[in-house]
């Protein structure tokens, strides 16, 4: 396995893509000479890297500049491996995405017996996210989440009638795969999707010391630090690089982690009680338009900022990641669409 991901992150680039790769380094480049871009980019077309480079410092104190593989804090991107690991279990019949979260939290208060595994995933259990509600500490950590909800007295809405972005349902659905496969979550991870394809540059903090010793640093766009502090895992908390993204992105087309049939739910819309379609499926945002159907996520958290979209159609990857907040990714995403579409791009003229 080790030999196939070393093969798939070193496939020579085809000559008819030199030119856009290029043209997206120029983008790159330019965005970071104005404070716009600082990290690691991993570009591919039809399956094939065109241009994985670094811009910037990962750690400014040392001046040490991007390379790779250096591991990125990803922030919310991190929830479609926890959606996956959940999966698994739903796979070997260990779990239902239909399962009341009382099943596995029976001191929650009865209010909340209707919320499924299923509305955790799709942000419709109508819990209210901790972030909004509380300022966490230094080291806040899962339990210090199951605390909260326990302190609830009720849910923001009728869980599955409304859409509300909640990192308390992934939270509690880390804890959920911990009670049900009967090992921390870090194990499960590390044991079930990492050392397949021997992704060894990803690891979960779910405390302190689990931070990888060379990372990037989180700052502020004055590079001032404003590096990750927390232990919450579930939505969030893992640490990557741009290779072990890469390396997922391919697998997840060969069934290496669960079936086509199953992870095609992921990739799938969710419906409201009333009707209405969410474009929102599994840890994943969803789109279709000209370039194809589209899954994609950001993450945002401290100094970090990371986004991560697989064109199912044309097998296209966009991994952009950042250790510097305030940064322009989804408007620097656009033009490296239009550049891998042959269209005219503004960015890089209008940043020159």
């Amino acid at each position: 396995m080790k030999k196939i991901a070393l093969i798939i992150l070193f496939l020579t680039t085809e000559v008819f893509s030199q030119t856009k790769m290029e043209k997206i380094d120029s983008l790159l480049s330019n965005a970071n000479r104005i404070n716009e871009f600082n990290g690691m980019a991993l570009i591919a077309q039809s399956g094939k890297i065109i241009l994985h480079k670094g811009y910037g410092f990962y750690n400014y104190e040392k001046k040490r500049k991007v390379i790779s593989p250096i591991p990125f804090y990803i922030g919310s991107v991190a929830k479609q491996f926890t959606d996956l690991m959940i999966m698994m279990l739903k796979e070997k019949k260990l779990l239902s995405y239909d399962d009341s979260l009382k099943k596995y939290f029976p001191e929650f208060k009865d209010f909340m017996k209707n919320i499924t595994i299923r509305q955790l995933m799709t942000h419709t259990s109508g819990l209210p996210d901790y972030y909004d509600k509380i300022e966490p500490k230094d080291n806040f950590n899962n339990m210090d989440v199951h605390d909260f909800v326990m302190s609830l007295d009720s849910l923001e809405f009728e869980s599955g009638t409304k859409y509300s972005y909640s990192n308390t349902g992934y939270v509690l659905l880390a804890m959920i795969i911990e009670k049900t496969s009967r090992m921390p979550y870090r194990n499960y991870f590390i044991n079930y999707v990492l050392v397949r394809p021997q992704m060894f540059g990803t690891d979960v903090v779910d405390i302190p010391r689990h931070k990888p010793d060379e990372r990037a640093i989180g700052y502020k766009k004055d590079w001032s630090r404003d590096d990750y502090n927390y232990s919450t895992y579930g939505a969030g908390g893992i640490y990557t690089t741009s290779e072990d993204l890469f390396i997922y992105d391919q697998l997840l087309y060969d069934s290496l982690f669960v079936s086509q049939k199953t992870l095609q739910e992921a990739f799938r819309p969710t419906t409201l009680k009333d009707g209405t379609i969410i474009n929102y499926g599994f840890g994943w945002q969803i789109k279709n338009d000209t370039e194809g159907k589209i899954v994609f996520h950001s993450g945002s958290l401290n100094g970090f900022r990371s986004y991560f979209e697989r064109n199912l159609t044309k097998k296209n990857t966009i991994i952009l990641l950042s250790n510097k907040s305030d940064e322009r990714l989804k408007e620097i995403r656009d033009e490296i669409i239009k550049i891998l579409s042959d269209q005219e791009f503004s960015y890089v003229k209008k940043v020159n």
